[in-house]
């Protein structure tokens, strides 16, 4: 995370180019993905027919922000065990998130009289609405009572190019002992195929090839490696518009099997196991089998909420780290997503970003990161 670059827990920010206090409708720069970046024409420019992702952020603080301090009041030591957050610390952040979603209503009303499908609502770690906008109702957007800036998703990609195992990861394990075992991992990727015996599946192509991806077969998930997940995309989802999202987090395009395995794989095969083989793992699904993604912040709010004890769909569970294999080149990202990802810290969550993956370039970390 860039350090001492995000704005103070609670607060908003516009477009440097804005008056102070006015809210922003940001249109770039966005980059390409080949290491040289380039301004993407502002929205006024664009094609008036197309829609494209942005994000509507509200000036009250979500949920997270309105927790007494120290916040989040919770019991982080239960919650290593996998136990749920006090009744009384629940009551807290429930009414601090229903107060949110109540706020939240009249700018939800305007922007279904406009036209414009809301795709994912944030009220925990952020305040806002990812939406499907028409660049005509962009600087519309950015008028609207309670609006603090409207900005554009970034879309995001995978990112693993090469994976280095000298490490040590294994003379610690065999030396001190620390394998993992006590921590749970969310990846947010393409989720985990839960059938591979690295995560002591049958690791048969039978077992894989048999199960209905966009649903959850009896028996099969979660397990006892692969504790929890949700795949809030779908099979079709490829990068915009709206998302199928369903029961089942397995993989269907392998990275976010390969990242898993490489985080927390056990050894099978004559293969050598992950960094960390003792710990369990999460599935947190936000592409499709194909194309990019503007969903990871959706799965930042499921692991904040779960990890509150808040009712999120798919499986709970309790993370205690996120890692996310993929970003936006050459750091393009929002002060949005600085904020979102100190509220998930914030909230006991170790947030890992991918870096180094658009080579030896400036903004060699990419974004998140």
């Amino acid at each position: 995370m860039p350090a001492g670059g995000a704005p103070a827990r609670g607060s908003s920010s516009g477009h440097p180019g804005s008056p102070a206090g006015v809210p922003s409708a940001v249109g770039g720069p966005l980059t390409d993905r080949g290491g040289f970046g380039h301004a993407i024409p502002p929205w006024h420019d664009a094609d008036p027919t197309v829609r494209r992702d942005v994000l509507v952020m509200l000036a009250a603080p979500p949920a997270l922000d309105r927790l007494p301090d120290p916040a989040p009041v919770v019991d982080m030591t239960a919650f290593a065990f996998g136990l749920r957050a006090p009744v009384s610390a629940l009551a807290v952040t429930r009414a601090a998130v229903d107060a949110v979603a109540a706020e939240q209503g009249p700018l939800r009303s305007h922007l279904a009289a406009l036209g414009v499908p809301v795709l994912s609502t944030y009220g925990t770690v952020a305040n806002g609405f990812l939406v499907s906008a028409r660049p005509s109702d962009i600087a519309h957007l950015a008028t609207l009572p309670g609006v603090a800036e409207v900005v554009a998703a970034p879309n995001h990609r995978l990112a693993l190019a090469d994976a280095v195992p000298h490490i040590g990861a294994d003379r610690v394990a065999a030396t001190l002992g620390f394998d993992g075992r006590g921590v749970t991992i969310g990846v947010i990727d393409t989720g985990i195929d839960y059938f591979h015996a690295a995560f002591g599946g049958p690791g048969t192509a039978d077992a894989y090839g048999g199960d209905d991806h966009a649903a959850v077969e009896a028996g099969t998930f979660p397990t006892a490696k692969v504790v929890g997940g949700y795949d809030f995309a779908g099979s079709q989802y490829t990068g915009a518009g709206a998302a199928v999202p369903d029961e089942d987090p397995v993989d269907e395009n392998g990275h976010g099997t390969h990242v898993a395995g490489i985080a927390a794989g056990g050894a099978w095969g004559g293969r050598h196991g992950g960094v960390a083989p003792g710990a369990r793992l999460v599935a947190l699904k936000v592409f499709g089998a194909n194309g990019s993604t503007n969903l990871a912040y959706d799965a930042i709010e499921w692991a904040v909420e779960a990890k509150l004890g808040l009712d999120v769909p798919g499986h709970a569970a309790s993370v205690d780290v996120l890692n996310l294999s993929l970003g936006s080149a050459w750091a393009s990202t929002s002060s949005f997503e600085e904020r979102l990802i100190d509220r998930a810290v914030a909230a006991g969550i170790v947030v890992v970003g991918a870096a180094g993956n658009d080579g030896d370039v400036a903004f060699v970390t990419g974004g998140p990161g």
